[in-house]
């Protein structure tokens, strides 16, 4: 009798065991995990977009600078996903496949926010007057700053002087194991590589094969002329005089933006309108803007640029003339003229 009850006494407790293991598995299977990508209307990557579980604002995620987001939640739950100007969203969590959320324009919320610094407010929590004006009318008009853009359309815009730099900040990305520069900016690469060891440069910086800029500000061609751009790099610099003589002779207005050495040997004409920056890098990227600004004033028909070294703030500065003039760069292969991405030049630039 004895043996009998505790024969049962361990059947008990074997099956209490068994109990107690289930009931992690049952609540483990009760969590799912949601993947996807968050896209704008155009097909880009929204970059901090939130992603909640409905229901529970404790849990949620925000996206990658891919548009990328992975996030837990309870099986049968919704995942909401928001971002300041677009439409907010909800969609089931399924797990197996990964989701694809394409955000749509929220033009009525966009017009009552106000960015300040680095964070938004609504306009109706504002105590002070806000004036604002289309980007799309300021891009309308030639203009060598966003201050003169703003003269006569805002009331009390206060001039903090000339920027020091010119060219936007920097931007990192750390959250691989070597850091990458998505912006070069102010803060070189050199000045990086002091502190955080080696850094690499987004591939996408080169205007090369189907990479996508990671960083905000990257898409699009913010300092591009009206004209056509050629840059020339490397050998192919001294090459310019030629050409540019060439293009003016055909009766095309030719703009030129040169470092004062190469400028010294360029006769200006009636046809042709020569931009020095000077003797360094740093005039260079702290005027850039307002000198292509200054060939749409001028209706420039075509423009040459001189490329820089891409040490120290020669990278931003490169990397701007590369987006300006949409990546038509003039190198020396073989001791010819070519396009660096492979299209064909003008004539002109071949004889």
């Amino acid at each position: 009798m004895k043996f009998t009850n505790e024969l049962r006494g361990v059947k008990s407790r074997l099956l209490l065991f068994s109990v107690l293991l289930l009931i992690p598995v049952m609540m483990f299977a009760q969590s799912i995990t949601v993947k996807g990508t968050v896209l704008d209307s155009a097909g880009e990557a929204v970059i901090g977009a939130s992603v909640v579980e409905k229901g529970n604002p404790s849990n949620g995620t925000i996206t990658d600078f891919d548009g990328k987001f992975t996030l837990a939640v309870s099986k049968g739950k919704r995942i909401v996903i928001s971002f300041v100007g677009y439409e907010t969203q909800e969609v089931d969590a399924v797990t197996g496949k990964e989701l694809t959320i394409t955000l749509q324009d929220d033009s009525q919320a966009l017009e009552e926010v106000v960015v300040l610094g680095y964070s938004s407010r609504a306009r109706k929590d504002l105590t002070g007057s806000v004036g604002s004006v289309s980007g799309v009318k300021i891009a309308a008009v030639p203009v060598t700053s966003a201050a003169v853009a703003l003269q006569g359309k805002i009331a009390g815009v206060i001039d903090g002087g000339s920027c020091g730099i010119g060219v936007e900040s920097t931007v990192v990305d750390t959250t691989s194991a070597v850091p990458m520069i998505l912006r070069p900016g102010g803060i070189t690469r050199e000045m990086l590589e002091e502190v955080l060891g080696a850094v690499e440069i987004d591939p996408a910086l080169e205007g090369k094969g189907d990479f996508k800029p990671k960083a905000p500000g990257m898409k699009y061609r913010h300092y591009a002329p009206q004209a056509a751009m050629y840059l020339f790099e490397g050998e192919a610099i001294s090459n310019m005089l030629p050409i540019v003589t060439a293009t003016a002779a055909q009766g095309i207005k030719t703009g030129v933006l040169c470092s004062e050495k190469i400028a010294v040997h360029i006769p200006e004409t009636e046809n042709i309108l020569v931009s020095s920056w000077g003797q360094d890098i740093e005039s260079l990227a702290e005027k850039l803007y307002s000198l292509l600004r200054g060939f749409d004033k001028q209706n420039v028909q075509m423009i040459f640029a001189e490329g820089v070294s891409e040490d120290g703030l020669g990278l931003a500065v490169m990397n701007r003339l590369r987006k300006a003039a949409g990546y038509q760069i003039v190198t020396v292969v073989n001791g010819s003229l070519c396009s660096k991405s492979g299209t064909l030049l003008p004539e002109f630039m071949l004889k």
